[in-house]
């Protein structure tokens, strides 16, 4: 990761702009519409599905059989692109 992404993340960090497990998958596909590819590479096609507004990340991840810590790795470093 560059120098840039790097202090750019830390500045998101600072901002509060941080996904988080107890946040709804609605609400970040709402707020960070970048995080859609996220979800479509770990098989979590959740911008279709009528529950992403009652699902938080913690228990999709589960449902779904994904490791939430890499997921929400992932979609936090889709908020510096």
């Amino acid at each position: 990761m560059s120098r840039f992404r790097v202090l750019q993340s830390v500045h998101l960090l600072r901002e509060g702009a941080m996904i988080r497990k107890e946040m709804k998958v609605d609400d970040v596909l709402r707020k960070y519409p970048q995080t859609a590819a996220v979800f479509r590479r770990f098989g979590f096609d959740c911008t279709e599905c009528q529950l992403s507004g009652y699902e938080n990340l913690e228990h999709g991840a589960k449902v779904h059989r994904i490791d939430l810590d890499e997921l929400l790795k992932r979609l936090n470093e889709s908020l510096s692109r």
